[in-house]
């Protein structure tokens, strides 16, 4: 049997592959005879929803290296997370912290999308000495596929 340490550092990182860097071959089946062959599914299942949501709360809140310590106290406080769960957390925080922060900006980011997005803008207007309406004004803006995605999460 793996350490409880090494066994959840495996964990994170298999959840983070599928989850934010797209490795469909990370199931939570596969997870569990790897790294927890033999635990009851129930409880592979409340491990894995532990780490998951570890991943997801510290990504919303972009915690720090320096947060670390704090941030997975106050998680434990109301979850089942073992001094050796928090200590695999902060070694895969470290490791992987900036690519899932990058990797959750390039899901979140509309730049590809908007690279191939035109739009018109019509205005129409009136003159100061007539009540007549004049010619609508078109302009097509079509954003540059130059652009760098500018969107933070």
């Amino acid at each position: 049997e793996m350490e409880p340490a090494k066994a959840f550092f495996g964990l994170l990182n298999g959840i983070a592959r599928r989850e934010y860097h797209g490795d469909a071959s990370m199931t939570a089946d596969y997870l569990q005879s790897e790294l927890y062959e033999g635990t009851k599914a129930q409880d592979f299942k409340e491990l894995h929803t532990t780490a998951l949501q570890l991943i997801e709360h510290a990504l919303d809140q972009q915690i720090t290296l320096a947060e670390v310590p704090t941030f997975t106290e106050a998680f434990a406080a109301t979850r089942s997370l073992s001094p050796d769960h928090q200590q695999a957390f902060a070694k895969f925080w470290k490791s992987q912290r900036t690519s899932l922060l990058n990797a959750l900006a390039d899901q979140t980011c509309w730049e590809p999308q908007l690279s191939r997005f035109a739009w018109r803008v019509d205005a129409i207007t009136k003159t100061s000495q007539s009540d007549e309406e004049v010619l609508p004004y078109q302009t097509k803006v079509t954003v540059d596929n130059g652009y760098d995605c500018a969107c933070m999460v």
